[in-house]
């Protein structure tokens, strides 16, 4: 299962670079290899993750357990949300200013006197709770096969995108440039 931190590697690999990104990434595959070695001896033949708390550690474990679920499941749903809208409204900037031809500016505060982010999380949570309101959700659950097929295009896109970008790209190479030298320095 991939959770919603997934979608913060790439910022976490710009802002500690590739090597310590990778390290942090396989000492984070060993823990949790290593968690769930743990977890499956623990629980033996046990259905379900709450069924072994309560053999462990009781009830009050077991109610625990259940709501850090619940109050995971919501965190990644804020975090999907937030993701969502902010990707969206700079989509949607980006959009807008190719087909009407004028330069927009993000907007990012909380403001409503103009297209701002304030308003695409608006828009996303109206189109998702009418989403919900219908009944039957197998449309989706069709639409959802076709994930992989995207997410194959999308790889191929960025590799397609990432040897456009190679091929037009100009590199300088800079020599060693000349020490500093101040007014009145008199070494």
């Amino acid at each position: 299962m991939i959770g919603s931190g997934i979608v913060a590697l790439p910022w976490t690999f710009g802002q500690s670079g590739f090597l310590l990104g990778l390290i942090i990434c396989i000492i984070g595959l060993i823990i949790s290899y290593r968690t769930c070695i743990l977890m499956i001896r623990a629980a033996g033949n046990d259905p379900e993750y709450f069924d072994t708390l309560y053999k462990y550690w009781g009830k009050w474990a077991y109610y625990l357990g259940f709501i850090s679920t619940l109050l995971i499941m919501v965190a990644a749903v804020c975090a999907y949300f937030v993701i969502l809208s902010q990707m969206l409204y700079f989509l949607m900037l980006a959009l807008i200013e190719w087909i009407g031809k004028k330069e927009m500016v993000p907007i990012t505060s909380a403001d409503f006197s103009h297209f701002s982010l304030s308003y695409m999380a608006l828009i996303v949570f109206a189109v998702e709770f009418t989403i919900t309101l219908k009944k039957d959700l197998t449309i989706f659950i069709k639409l959802m096969s076709f994930g992989s097929i995207f997410i194959i295009s999308l790889i191929l896109f960025i590799i397609g995108f990432g040897f456009y970008a190679i091929a037009n790209t100009h590199f300088e190479i800079v020599g060693p440039s000349e020490p500093n030298t101040y007014v009145g320095d008199t070494r």
